[in-house]
This record gives C-alpha cells, sequence and structure tokens, in this order.
C-alpha cells in the first residue's frame, strides 16, 4: 500500500529554506545521482528489443528526451542510505508532505490554466517503477505502445505529447538497484514555449549552487495552512534540537507537523 506521507531528505539548510520560503525546488535532471536518469529505458530498449520497433523508439525518445525538473520524495521516513547521501551524511532532516495534499496542490496548478492548455500531464506526482530491462520492455508495451511507433516528427515534441505517457514514462522507471528508495517524485516537463505558468503556485525559473555548479529549478510554492507538511523526522547525527525545530515549524505557520528523532540516533557516529 502507497504511504499517505511521502519524505524529502534534505540538509538542515535545505530544511530552514524549504520551511522558510514555502517551496519545494524542482530541479534540473541533469543534476540527479543516478547517471541514467530517463535514459534507463532506452538503454533497457536498445538491448531487448529489435528491428523497427526499436529504431522508432530510439528516433522518438531522442526527439522527446529534453528538459525536465524533478523533486525526489521517499517512502521510507528513515532509511540510512537516504540520509547519508542526502541529508548531509546523516546530520539533516526529512521533511514529511501528506502526499494527497501535493496532489491537490498540483491539480490546482493544472486547473488555473487555461481550457486550451491541457497541463495535467506536464505536472506530476508519480511513484518511481523498478523493472529489469525485459519486464520494463514488456510494461511499456503494454502501457504505452505509442513509443515504439513511428511517430510524425510535427507531433513529436514535448508539447504534442502532454496528453500520452512518453514524456511523463522516461522519468517513471529507474534501475532496480534503487529500489531500496522507494521513491516518489514530482515530475515537470518544461514545454517547447517555455514556461507559461502559475507565478504564485510553480515560479519562474531560479538558480542555486550546488556541489556540481549551478543548477536551474523551478520554486513550488505551498501555502503555509493547507496541512502539505505533516512531519519532520530529525536526522541519526543531527546537532538540531527537537525544540528548536518545533517552535520554528511553529512560527513558521505550520505548528501542526509532528517532530521527531531518527532510529539511528545514539546507534551511529
Amino acid at each position: 500500500m502507497a504511504s499517505d506521507i511521502i519524505y524529502h531528505y534534505c540538509s538542515a539548510e535545505s530544511f530552514y529554506k524549504i520551511i522558510q520560503t514555502k517551496e519545494i525546488w524542482l530541479s534540473n535532471v541533469r543534476f540527479m545521482n543516478d547517471l541514467q536518469e530517463g535514459k534507463y529505458i532506452r538503454e533497457a530498449i536498445r538491448q531487448v528489443a529489435d528491428g523497427e520497433e526499436a529504431d522508432n523508439f530510439k528516433k522518438n525518445h531522442k526527439r522527446i528526451y529534453g528538459s525536465a525538473y524533478v523533486s525526489c520524495f521517499s517512502e521510507d521516513n528513515d532509511l540510512w542510505s537516504q540520509w547519508e547521501r542526502y541529508a548531509d551524511a546523516c546530520k539533516g532532516l526529512a521533511i514529511g508532505f501528506c502526499k494527497k495534499q501535493l496532489e491537490i496542490l498540483l491539480d490546482t496548478l493544472s486547473s488555473d490554466e487555461p481550457d486550451t492548455l491541457d497541463r495535467k500531464e506536464d505536472i506530476n506526482l508519480i511513484k518511481i517503477g523498478y523493472l529489469k530491462k525485459r519486464c520494463l520492455h514488456n510494461r511499456l508495451k503494454e502501457k504505452s505502445p505509442s513509443m515504439f511507433e513511428a511517430i510524425p516528427s510535427d507531433r513529436l515534441t514535448m508539447d504534442g505529447f502532454k496528453n500520452d505517457d512518453f514524456g511523463k514514462t522516461l522519468w517513471t522507471y529507474k534501475n532496480p538497484f534503487f529500489k531500496q528508495e522507494k521513491e516518489h517524485r514530482i515530475v515537470y516537463l518544461l514545454p517547447n514555449n517555455g514556461w507559461a505558468s502559475n507565478d504564485k503556485i510553480l515560479k519562474p525559473k531560479a538558480y542555486h549552487l550546488t556541489n556540481g555548479g549551478v543548477c536551474d529549478h523551478y520554486p513550488l510554492n505551498f501555502a503555509a495552512d493547507n496541512g502539505v507538511v505533516v512531519s519532520v523526522i530529525m536526522g541519526p547525527l543531527t546537532a538540531n534540537k527537537k525544540s528548536v525545530v518545533k517552535g520554528y515549524l511553529k512560527d513558521a505557520g505550520l505548528p501542526g507537523a509532528e517532530v521527531s528523532y531518527s532510529d539511528g540516533r545514539g546507534v551511529i557516529r
């Protein structure tokens, strides 16, 4: 059963910024840790399929692979690998977001657009699937047959696939090596004509520094009183005090969020 709460692991600095600004950053997928991000499907089809369907998929993938922005979450609220890799070597925190409220937020964003632009397929909260290559090929043939068809060039754009699963599917499956992450993610597919959204919810492109340099992102704003943030888990090696974190959440307009420590506290060093 899917979790009602999904967790974003982050450093103390990122936690402070997320709560202060009420923003989730949807970052460019080019800066993801998974080197096969968006390409795992291509490699699976290359190794499993052949003939016309393989050629069609290769052409479709090359044309559709473009700008995508994501924010990642886990169903697990206390996972060692997540603390170690994404939460400042276990010194950070994990923010628990209500999955239902995030979906409502994204639906609100979609419904604010003109009826002629169905953006429901442009920004979604999806659960990642972890399939071996043969199983992935079979799943795609069943669920997204258009990925293996010869599609005219004038249709094969990000806008052309708004009502198709192709664009979204590229970011829906990962190598089973990562399955312990139990990942969910918000995926925003940038239209060919650029960002054209409600800047009160999905704000214009911004930039931030990472270990790899400058990264671009789109800030997704969530309201303080809509129950999006429901819990905060403090990492095994956190220097934060529970009372201070609770006070910060209260002063930031999130008094209902529960605060607790990782079970790893006092176990590792």
